[in-house]
């Protein structure tokens, strides 16, 4: 820091030459801050963990950002999702090298409690968000002791897609897909067939994806739609070993071992989108993907009544914007990013970021726009009726999906009973919790 007497020369020249009409604008330093322009632009290093179709669209929406407020640039860097993409963030932080703004999953937030920007109700007015406007239980989930750490940008619930063209060549209307387990049962035995008579079967009526933490959480969407819990209330010991539990990873796997409507685990997108399959649950996100796919023509759907304790409840992830702790020290970066932020939350860029990328908004009015929209109609209906959950935000949570997602290889491939799965998955959460 400059000694006062420099800081008055420092002082006493900026006004000189203000008053010669010179102006000098003292911004950061580099790219990385404000350029010493006329213009004055201030950058925004966003990094992201979305890429394809989510990518795609967000650098769209993005340049478009940077045409409309040419005072401000937000430069887009796409880098690969998982467990190295919040190491390089974190360290980032430390170090002092953070973007201004990258984003996380939902259940990311625990992770970076001590190194991120916290927000107010205020603070998120003055970007122009209203949290009454916005899916409730979106920023529930990211308030801890009164106060917000992350904006929800969009969800990621889990559906039910279909192959309406499958559907009625099996003697099903192409326009009701299935909406309980007993219903899903009888169409994947109508769907699953012997096309060319050799005794195999080469079409089946659905298939599970062989990435296992999105297996897991289509259990524990069965899970919570029997009643049951992944953690307890407070988050310190695990919940699933119960008969909910149980009861609903038996269903899961009986697709494949008893009713026979599904292969062992494989690329379920690539198998639906070849028209191997005519049922798949994945995420609405991977919508854009299925549209791409010329001649595939399907629909999707909230996920079906599997049980009826709560009833078509989804496990729904959450894309969310975090900043490093002490960015709203720099004035105008904290600025430039709450534009960006305010921008990206209002009703035109959650519509048209749902019907390009499938992610779906967190803003209630844009619900509104998708009421006829022919593929998330449903699904966002889904979500605005209160039927999606968020999983438990716990520092170490990527760790206990792992856990649960081996459980479910081990469950699928019958290598131990179900009971036996689920114990020793609730005997490492629970010493991963314990840590």
């Amino acid at each position: 820091m400059k000694e006062s007497k420099a800081l008055g020369i420092l002082f006493l020249a900026v006004v000189l030459m203000f008053s010669a009409g010179t102006m000098l604008f003292a911004g950061g330093e580099g790219e990385e801050g404000a350029e010493e322009t006329g213009s004055a632009k201030q950058v925004v290093n966003y990094w992201s963990r979305n890429g394809g179709p989510l990518g795609t669209v967000m650098e769209t929406m993005v340049q478009e950002f940077n045409a409309a407020n040419p005072d401000i640039e937000v430069k887009l860097q796409v880098m690969t999702w998982g467990g190295e993409y919040y190491s390089k963030v974190r360290s980032a932080i430390m170090v002092g090298e953070a973007p201004e703004i990258f984003d996380v999953s939902v259940y990311a937030p625990a992770m970076f409690l001590k190194y991120v920007e916290s927000y107010t109700e205020d603070d998120l007015r003055q970007a122009g968000i209203d949290i009454s406007e916005y899916a409730q239980s979106a920023w529930n989930a990211l308030k801890f002791d009164g106060r917000y750490y992350g904006v929800p940008i969009g969800l990621f619930p889990i559906g039910l897609y279909w192959n309406k063209d499958m559907f009625a060549e099996a003697g099903l209307d192409p326009n009701a897909p299935p909406t309980n387990a007993s219903e899903f049962i009888e169409y994947g035995k109508a769907l699953t067939k012997d096309t060319d008579g050799d005794g195999e079967i080469d079409q089946w009526g659905t298939i599970e994806v062989n990435w296992y933490n999105l297996v897991a959480w289509i259990w524990e969407s069965f899970l919570v739609q029997n009643g049951g819990s992944l953690l307890n209330e407070d988050n310190s010991k695990a919940a699933f070993n119960t008969q909910a539990g149980i009861d609903a990873l038996n269903l899961y796997v009986d697709f494949v071992r008893k009713y026979k409507i599904s292969p062992l685990p494989g690329d379920a997108p690539e198998a639906f989108g070849t028209g191997k399959v005519g049922m798949i649950i994945d995420f609405a996100h991977g919508l854009a993907g299925f549209k791409s796919r010329e001649g595939l023509n399907f629909g999707i759907t909230r996920m079906p009544a599997f049980f009826s304790e709560r009833p078509n409840m989804s496990w729904s992830s959450m894309n969310i914007f975090l900043s490093p702790k002490g960015l709203r020290k720099d004035a105008g970066k904290w600025n430039a990013t709450m534009t960006f932020i305010g921008w990206i939350m209002g009703t035109d860029f959650q519509t048209r970021f749902a019907e390009g990328a499938g992610e779906l908004p967190s803003k209630m009015d844009a619900f509104e726009a998708l009421n006829s929209d022919p593929y998330l109609a449903d699904v966002a209906a889904a979500i605005a009726e209160g039927l999606i959950f968020f999983p438990p935000s716990v520092v170490d949570a990527t760790e206990i999906f792992t856990v649960m997602g081996d459980s479910m290889g081990q469950a699928f491939a019958g290598e131990s009973s179900v009971e036996e799965v689920l114990a020793e998955a609730e005997k490492q959460v629970n010493q991963i919790l314990a840590r």
